[in-house]
């Protein structure tokens, strides 16, 4: 028994010698393998590429503006911009990126903070920010703007004047540049030349016509200015106060309460019917005014 068992621990020793005399190959193995995926991560990939360097965000930013992307392309152009603060080009299309998104006043204080000298403004540029400078309602310094401006055309200043006229309701001197401009021989679009038109056929009410007649028959200013529903409203509130006050006064006196009263009700109906007929007529032609006024600004920006 006892040699028997020797004999089985010796052959179990045997082979726990064998099966740990294989270890060292194994652990050479494996960090040779280590090194070299060590190493391999030190070797630069030549087919990668830097999707954020100039050349891309160059391209990237003309897709945004050309896609019309617009409030993507002012932030690409930006960083852009940074990268290369000297190029006009990029400063270009950083203004109209601003002027197509709507954003005005960015346009025009970005248009200030990259150019010292507004006269020298290049031409591209100086174009887009007077644009900004009449859509964003600054008027008066459009008007200056264009007057200092070195680089922008005679064609093109008319052409601007005549809009910032437009936008800034200035509209008999605007239709005189207009006429000059004709006259010239300068090529207009011929939306400006329908807008005109319909600029003079505008009905328009007479503020002071519907007071007058509402002081006859009261409503008829409103009903004259196109309200006819508040018209009749006030027809009835006026004529059945008064029908009331009169009633009173053969009831009950002219010192009875009833007929003060109403009296006083007759009296406010009336008087709100005046306001309301003159209030209704400049409502009326502001109406007209905001529309064409719309107008203007829709085709102004469809010449660019």
């Amino acid at each position: 028994m006892l040699r028997l068992f020797s004999g089985y621990s010796r052959v179990e020793s045997t082979e726990s010698f064998a099966f740990t005399s294989l270890n060292p190959f194994q652990e050479i193995r494996k960090s040779w393998a280590v090194l070299c995926l060590f190493l391999l991560s030190f070797i630069p990939d030549s087919s990668a590429q830097n999707l954020y360097d100039y050349q891309h965000s160059l391209i990237y930013g003309n897709y945004l503006l050309n896609t019309r992307q617009y409030t993507l392309a002012t932030e690409e152009f930006e960083r852009l911009l940074f990268m290369n603060p000297a190029n006009d080009t990029l400063k270009q299309k950083l203004v109209r990126s601003y002027l197509f998104d709507g954003s005005y006043q960015s346009a025009i204080r970005r248009t200030d903070s990259l150019f010292q000298n507004r006269a020298a403004i290049p031409q591209p540029i100086a174009l887009d920010y007077s644009r900004a400078l009449i859509l964003g309602g600054m008027h008066f310094m459009a008007n200056q703007f264009l007057e200092e401006s070195k680089t922008i055309s005679e064609k093109d200043r008319v052409f601007l004047i005549l809009n910032n006229q437009l936008l800034a309701y200035n509209w008999k001197d605007a239709e005189n540049t207009y006429n000059s401009m004709l006259a010239s021989g300068q090529s207009v679009d011929m939306r400006y030349k329908t807008l005109f038109q319909d600029m003079n056929n505008a009905r328009y009410k007479r503020p002071g016509l519907a007071l007058g007649m509402s002081a006859i028959l009261p409503g008829s200013g409103k009903i004259y200015t196109g309200e006819w529903k508040d018209g009749l409203v006030s027809l009835l509130f006026v004529t059945g106060s008064v029908i009331q006050a009169i009633r009173g006064h053969q009831l009950y006196g002219e010192k009875s309460a009833f007929f003060i009263a109403y009296t006083g009700l007759a009296t406010t109906f009336y008087l709100g019917n005046l306001y309301g007929s003159f209030k209704s007529a400049r409502k009326h032609n502001d109406k007209i005014r905001h529309q064409l006024h719309r107008r203007m600004a829709d085709t102004f920006t469809g010449t660019f």
